[in-house]
Order: structure tokens, then C-alpha cells, then sequence
């Protein structure tokens, strides 16, 4: 079945074309890695006038990335005498982005954005201006920037523009004012597109003068649409209202998304025949030795033992190969390749002095085929888990506070290491089972030699319910003398 996320990679990874794959992935990883750290053009960073700073903070509570600080200043004002200025705005060049947000909120004229200019120094007689950020004038390809009826200023964000440069821009003869800034939750640089309207509507310092509230159009919309904001001014005024996509962005989301799909589809139909002429068979093993196999009666090999997969055909043997041991679990994959047709073949696990025999028979091997044959531990009885859960959580049984299920690990409390072989013959007339839960719930009616009553406490019989002692049970009658070099492994 198709598979977006991960499958879908299978078919070309496992086919001929894998080392293409590989190699397609390799190039698309490492571009994802290195993008980031590409080398683009300097960001500028913003220059302060120290003489003009006046220490009001406003800069430092705009900025989204924090990049700005403030500064004793040390010097002496030759104006005031000997009176030591305030502190100034000093600027973190590593943080600065450039955005111009702490411009706009200078009163002072003691910032300053190099390669951007203020929107107060074009001539605005008679002009529509437009004051629009860098996102929408390069999304832009149809716009005429030198249409005379219009005079435009590009700013890195409109958070850039100043409250006062409204009034200023009027003042000197504008027929509109129009800010055009990015959507709600779409700009750039976080939030400079919501700084000027809180700014221009008067909920944010430095206000627009009273005279001058509602005289600027503003127009939030995404990208590539400055010339529709143009031509239709104040049609989108809301700084926080949710952001229509047009008909264009959406065809062009759409493309991307069908594009994505039909490449998934492409690699998921990518051709896999596999290895179309060999045949053999496959050995899984997850085994503990000294467990009881599935299809097996009694446990097979020892605890430690090394184990190794045989592979026999009639009297010769064609493979032996040793399975690796993690955390006293021997788990691993074996694949024999042999010729098709009818064989005779025997598959075992070899375990130290003892050899348990998997298969036996005539196999029918067709070319591409495999034999499948398992080596699998009898699953845990039910509870086992849950068991070990209440074992080890200090909010319910908290065992493992003073006992350990290491072997010779002994604490407050004797190792639980092989406690059910132990527990058959503790007690006469009780059973392992019966033993352990008399242990849990009323533990002083019987102390192991050594140690002393009154150190674990009843308390059981009410912290836990039925169902969880009979699985701290069933959990402690698995750590049996052959579960001694897995007790630390994760359980099923």
C-alpha cells in the first residue's frame, strides 16, 4: 500500500536503482545541512548616535530577537556640564537581523538602518506613497516602481516605519499615505507588521499624533499580492484578522502538494524484482538462552551460551554462522543461499553442548524464494509487563529501591536473581506463586537468612490493587535461574 512518510522509499533502495537512491538522498541531506550555513549577503546592522539616545527602552521592548541593551555611559555631556549621561542603547551585532523594528520606534533620530532611507526624505508632493516591505517588492514582478504617481520606500519590515512619518508624509504634500506589510502571522521578523499597527492605531509608543490618527491606509496581505493592496487600498486594514489565501497562492500550494505526491508515487512504483534467481533460506533469531522456543517442549541451550545458526544440506554442512549476543539476547538475521529445487535441509541452533533442531525435511526452494524458518522465544504470560511496570515505579511498588534482579547484586534486600527457582522450595506447602505473594503483602512471615523483619513494610495489600500483585507475581516468577543474564532487558 502507498506510504507517504517512510515506505515509499523501500521499492528504490531495495531494487536496481539503490545506488541512486542513495545517492539522491545523500544530496538532498546534505543541501538540508549545509543551507543554513551558506554564506548570503551581510545583514546590515543597525548604527546608533550615542549623543542622540535618550535611554527610553522603547527599542529594547520592540525588538524581537533581542539585540539591543542598555549601557551606563561613562563620558561627560559637555552641554550639561558635569552631569553624567543616561544610559544608551548599545546594539548585540551578532543577534541584530536587521529588520529596522527599533527604528521605527526612535523619536530621537539616534537610529539608523544603512542602505535603507526614512520615508520622510522622498518627495512626496502630490504622490501615492507607498511604503512597503522588502518581501513584497521582490514578490512583486509586475510592479512599476516608476509609475510617477507613486513614490515607494522599501523598508526590511514595515515595522521600520516610524509612527510621526504619517503626519510627516502628509505635511509634505502626499495624496495617500499607504503602508503595505505582511499578513497576520506571516511576518518575517515574528511580529514588526503588528508593532505598526498597534503604532498607528495609538495602542503601542510612539503614537501617531491625535491629528494624524487614520489617515494612513494599511494593508496586511501575503507577498505577491502588493499590486492587488495598490490598486484597492485599506481593503485588508486588520493587523490580526485571519488571512484569506488568493486564488494564485492557493494554485501554487496546490501544485506543490500534487507534485510531492506524484514523486511518492513515482518511488513507490519505482520496479523491485528482488534477487529474481537466488534462493535459499532465512534464519530469524531472537532468542535468551536457556528459553523455551517456540514449537519447542523444553528450554534450549544454557544461560551464556554462545549460539550459532547450521545450515545442513543432507550429510554436508553449508553454514554456520555465530547470532550476536545483546544483553543476553542472542537476535540477529541469517540468509543462506543455495541452488533451487528440492533439498534435503536441516536448520539448528547450536548452543554450546546442545543442538536444537528448527527444521527437518525436503525443502521445495523456487528461484527468488526463501525458507523462512524462526527461532523465537515463547512469548511472556500476560501481566509480565505490567509486572515489571509496578516493579520499578517508585509511586507504586518501587521494588527495585532495595532489590536488585541482578545476579549476586545484593542490597537492603537479597537479589531477586533466580527468586522463582528459589521460591518452589522456600516455604513447604506453598508453591512459587504463593510464596512471593505472601512475600509482597505480608513480608515478616517469613525473612531470608541474614536479614532482618520490619525493613520492608506491608503496605502493598492497600497501595496496590489485586491485578497489580498478581503481575509484580507473574513478574517475579520470570526471573528464573535461565532469565539470570536478561533480567536487566527490556520485557516485551
Amino acid at each position: 500500500p502507498l506510504d507517504r512518510f517512510v515506505l515509499f522509499r523501500l521499492p528504490p533502495l531495495l531494487g536496481g536503482w539503490a545506488w541512486l537512491a542513495i545517492a539522491l538522498l545523500v544530496v538532498v541531506a546534505t543541501a538540508a545541512l549545509v543551507a543554513p550555513h551558506v554564506r548570503r549577503a551581510p545583514v546590515p546592522v543597525v548604527a546608533i548616535d550615542d549623543d542622540a539616545c535618550t535611554g527610553c527602552e522603547l527599542c529594547i521592548a520592540d525588538c524581537p530577537f533581542e539585540a539591543l541593551a542598555m549601557r551606563d555611559r561613562t563620558d561627560v555631556d559637555l552641554h550639561a556640564g558635569t552631569q553624567a549621561r543616561r544610559p544608551i542603547a548599545v546594539v548585540d551585532t551578532a543577534r541584530c537581523v536587521g529588520c529596522g523594528i527599533c527604528v521605527g520606534s526612535c523619536s530621537f533620530g539616534a537610529m539608523a538602518l544603512p542602505g535603507f532611507d526614512s520615508p520622510e526624505r522622498i518627495d512626496p508632493a502630490g504622490r501615492h506613497v507607498v511604503i512597503a516591505c522588502s518581501r513584497h517588492l521582490n514578490a512583486a514582478s509586475a510592479f512599476d516602481r516608476d509609475d510617477p504617481s507613486l513614490a515607494v520606500v522599501e523598508v526590511p519590515c514595515s515595522g521600520m516605519v516610524h509612527a510621526h512619518a504619517v503626519g510627516a508624509l502628509v505635511q509634505a504634500g502626499a495624496s495617500e499615505v499607504q503602508v503595505v506589510g505582511c499578513a497576520p502571522g506571516d511576518c518575517a521578523y515574528g511580529f514588526g507588521n503588528r508593532v505598526l499597527a498597534e503604532r498607528l492605531s495609538g495602542e503601542r509608543a510612539p503614537h501617531v499624533p491625535k491629528r494624524w490618527v487614520g489617515t494612513a491606509e494599511a494593508d496586511w496581505v501575503a507577498p505577491g499580492e502588493l499590486v492587488a493592496a495598490i490598486a484597492a487600498p485599506n481593503a485588508h486594514p486588520d493587523a490580526n484578522a485571519d488571512h484569506v489565501v488568493g486564488g494564485r497562492r492557493m494554485i501554487g500550494a496546490i501544485a506543490v502538494v500534487a507534485a510531492s505526491v506524484v514523486a511518492v508515487v513515482l518511488a513507490t512504483r519505482a520496479p523491485y524484482a528482488g534477487d529474481a534467481a537466488g534462493s535459499g533460506v532465512r534464519v530469524l533469531v531472537d532468542h535468551v538462552p536457556g528459553r523455551v522456543l517456540e514449537g519447542q517442549t523444553s528450554a534450549s541451550g544454557s544461560p551464556g551460551d554462545t549460539v550459532e545458526v547450521v545450515v545442513r544440506s543432507g550429510d554436508r554442512e553449508v553454514a554456520r554462522e555465530a547470532v550476536p549476543v545483546r544483553g543476553g539476547a542472542a537476535v540477529g538475521l541469517v540468509d543462506v543461499t543455495l541452488d533451487a529445487g528440492d533439498v534435503e535441509l536441516a536448520v539448528a541452533l547450536d548452543q554450546g553442548d546442545r543442538e536444537t533442531v528448527l527444521f527437518d525435511g525436503v525443502a521445495s526452494l523456487a528461484a527468488g524464494r526463501r525458507l523462512f524458518v524462526q527461532a523465537v522465544d515463547v512469548p511472556p504470560p500476560p501481566g509480565l509487563a505490567e509486572g515489571r511496570d509496578v516493579f520499578q515505579d517508585r509511586s507504586l511498588g518501587g521494588c527495585g529501591l532495595c532489590h536488585s534482579t541482578a545476579a549476586g547484586d545484593d542490597g537492603v534486600g537479597p537479589s531477586l536473581s533466580g527468586v522463582a527457582d528459589r521460591a518452589e522450595t522456600r516455604v513447604p506447602g506453598l508453591s512459587a506463586a504463593e510464596y512471593l505473594r505472601q512475600a509482597v503483602l505480608d513480608p515478616d512471615v517469613y525473612v531470608v537468612d541474614g536479614y532482618r523483619d520490619g525493613v520492608m513494610l506491608p503496605i502493598y495489600g492497600d497501595r496496590l490493587t489485586p491485578a497489580q500483585v498478581e503481575a509484580v507475581v507473574a513478574y517475579l516468577l520470570s526471573l528464573d535461574t535461565a532469565a539470570g543474564a536478561d533480567d536487566d532487558k527490556e520485557m516485551p
